[in-house]
């Protein structure tokens, strides 16, 4: 899988939706504050902040925390039945 050509593609996807709606969207994601690690608090940072935006828009969340499956299952906590993973990419220099 290029990480890079997916994470391409979902950006055009969200600007073919047209101007209006975009930026409407972002208005909206982004009063709810940068999307963090449930566990660590981290927030995240670049493309991700976009991807995980998008998808608590899609999905419909109200909360910009975010975990991986490992890390639910540490908290004792259990990621509900038909829950998708979000694509993010790590990168370092």
């Amino acid at each position: 899988m290029d990480v890079r050509q997916s994470i391409t593609d979902r950006i055009v996807a969200m600007l073919e939706k047209g101007g209006n709606v975009f930026r409407a969207r972002w208005t909206r994601a982004a009063s709810r504050g940068m999307p963090r690690n449930g566990k660590t608090g981290a927030p995240y940072h670049g493309v991700n902040v976009l991807l995980l935006w998008d998808t608590a828009i899609e999905q419909g969340y109200a909360s910009n925390l975010w975990l991986t499956y490992k890390q639910a299952a540490s908290l004792g906590a259990q990621v509900r039945k038909g829950e998708r993973a979000v694509l993010c990419a790590h990168f370092e220099r």
